[in-house]
This record gives structure tokens, sequence and C-alpha cells, in this order.
């Protein structure tokens, strides 16, 4: 249920026990997107984990981040003829930075907003965020689940992007901690995959 102010809304996940899990799973699609976004600059770079992270974490915004990965690629790709591979990667990936900065406010104001939860009688949440008024679609949690796959999607690019330079350049010990263990990422798992969530406590 949504109610609406002509300056925030405010929404209802009671009806849903899967929405809190949901908008978990929005965090980590573009907090795993932007982890492989990392690992492109640390290849691109050549250097281990430790003196990329210094440089990539130097910029302290995500934007920042996908814009200096990005330029880093296409002035490699500049170095190279027209027809060789990495034009198309970095086009690719150049594409893969303008959706995600699309999406990046709509991001926000899920990962952002004021929770309240509620263990009277069963779980519940409630989320408020500013919402212009008269204006449906600048509802964040509008078909979280389209936005979800929306995400998934981009995470799928980019991973995809990563292993095909990953390929195209031989680097070394990709998907590798320097430790030999291998980078995770946390799955997006089905509705079918998870179990429901606890009965509240009736102590």
């Amino acid at each position: 249920m949504v109610e609406k102010t002509p300056f925030l809304v405010r929404y209802t996940g009671g009806d849903d026990p899967f929405q809190a899990l949901k908008l978990g799973r929005v965090a980590h699609a573009w907090n795993n997107t932007h982890f492989l976004i990392f690992l492109t600059f640390m290849g691109l770079t050549r250097l281990d984990m430790k003196h990329a992270a210094a440089i990539y974490h130097s910029q302290k915004a995500d934007s920042a981040q996908r814009d200096m990965t990005r330029d880093l690629l296409l002035s490699m790709a500049g170095d190279y003829e027209p027809d060789h591979e990495i034009h198309k990667l970095a086009g690719r990936f150049k594409d893969l930075c303008k959706i995600l900065s699309s999406n990046a406010g709509r991001r926000n104001a899920i990962v952002h907003a004021h929770v309240v939860f509620d263990l009277q009688g069963r779980i519940h949440y409630n989320w408020l965020v500013p919402v212009k008024p008269d204006s449906p679609k600048s509802d964040p949690f509008n078909d979280v689940d389209g936005f979800l796959k929306e995400l998934q999607d981009m995470l799928a690019e980019a991973g995809s992007i990563y292993e095909d330079l990953a390929v195209l350049f031989a680097w070394p010990d990709r998907g590798r901690t320097q430790s030999g263990q291998q980078y995770f990422l946390v799955a997006d798992h089905t509705e079918a995959d998870t179990p429901p969530p606890p009965e509240p406590s009736q102590a």
C-alpha cells in the first residue's frame, strides 16, 4: 500500500514478506557490479589489489570510479588498430556506465530510504522516500522486481566485459586474490530459493 502526500511516499511492505530481501538484492547487485568494475580497473592498470584499490578508492563516488575506469579503457583502446577487439569492449563498457548512471538515482533512493521496523505482532517494514507530487514514476519502490532484473543484467554485462578483457589481455590470476582465494560475489537467489522470514517473537 502506498499513501502519498505532496512531499513523500510511505511504502508499507508488510504484505510482501520478501520485499526487504529484494531491496537487499538491489544493494548487492549494485555493489557486485562495481566490484567487477574495480577488478577491470585493476586488470587495466596491471597493479596488484593493494595498489589498485589505493588509487581506485581515492575517488569516493561510484560515478567517479566508473568514469576513471571508462576513460582509462578508452584511452588504451586508442593505442590499437580500429579493428581490434578492445574497441568493442570499450564501447560496451561505455554503454554500461551510461546505464548505471541513469539508474543511480533510483538505487540511491532505495538504499538510503528511512526504514521503520515494527515488531508488534508481525515483522513489518515501512520506507519513507521523497517523491515528486502527482508523479507515480518518481516512486523508487514501483516495480522493484523489474528494477532488480535490470541491475542483474548490468551485473552480468560487467562480468562478461571483465572476463572478455581478461582473456584478451591474459590478465594473470584473474578472479583470485593475492592469497589465492577466489573473488566472491553474493548470489542473487530467486524467492523459491529463499526460506520464508521467521515468525515474530510472541514473548
